[in-house]
């Protein structure tokens, strides 16, 4: 909460537990403030501008499993971390028999690393117009985690292709892709880099909150 009090307007997790954990505890206070917090009080049509309006989006930017899709659903105003049409559909799905309609990024591998998650950036434009055409789900944008080395060069092309990709889906016209507007990319150690090449949501973790030890 004190993130929120120092004037972050976006907030993220990367566990769907700890989402489910912090939730109740985060929109009381939120409200004692005056903001609303995740699809408690905003719209997925509505981004990330919402915040200005005392709504303060929440995004689950970790993994998530199917079966723990049903708890974060009525809690999260967008997913970051979808990266295969397989999980987009089972959470279109879920959020139509809900009655909702959930934002997603589709998450991009551009490192090329196997031990990140994310679709091939060959495949990411097909997948892209395919959610678009989903019902349940706002394809909203793109993320992106960026390469794990010391070349800053190699990091930003990384970057620069995730936002031409974003163009070549913006470009395309078909249907649900008038909104793939965000670029999730950067974090604290390469998040300057990100935002030169044109994020708009940076996840700073580590510079805000210190190192973590999951258990």
């Amino acid at each position: 909460m004190a993130a929120i009090d120092a004037g972050v307007r976006m907030i993220g997790e990367n566990r769907p537990q700890e989402v489910v954990a912090k939730v109740d505890g985060l929109r009381y206070l939120c409200g004692e403030r005056g903001y609303a917090l995740g699809a408690d009080g905003g719209d997925a049509a509505d981004g990330g501008a919402s915040a200005a309006a005392g709504h303060i989006p929440f995004h689950l930017i970790g993994q998530l499993q199917s079966n723990k899709i049903n708890k974060v659903l009525s809690v999260v105003d967008a997913i970051e971390s979808v990266d295969s049409i397989e999980l987009a559909e089972k959470i279109a799905r879920r959020a139509v028999a809900a009655g909702i309609t959930v934002g997603v990024l589709l998450e991009v591998n551009e490192s090329g690393e196997t031990s990140k998650s994310g679709c091939d950036p060959a495949l990411a434009l097909d997948i892209a117009r395919r959610i678009g055409a989903m019902g349940g789900v706002e394809l909203q944008g793109l993320m992106t985690i960026g390469a794990h080395v010391d070349d800053e060069r190699v990091i930003r092309a990384g970057f620069a292709h995730l936002r031409r990709l974003r163009e070549q889906i913006l470009a395309s016209g078909d249907p649900g892709t008038g909104h793939c507007l965000e670029l999730s990319m950067g974090m604290t150690q390469d998040m300057e880099l990100a935002i030169a090449e044109g994020s708009t949501i940076v996840r700073v973790g580590t510079a805000i909150f210190g190192e973590r030890a999951f258990k």
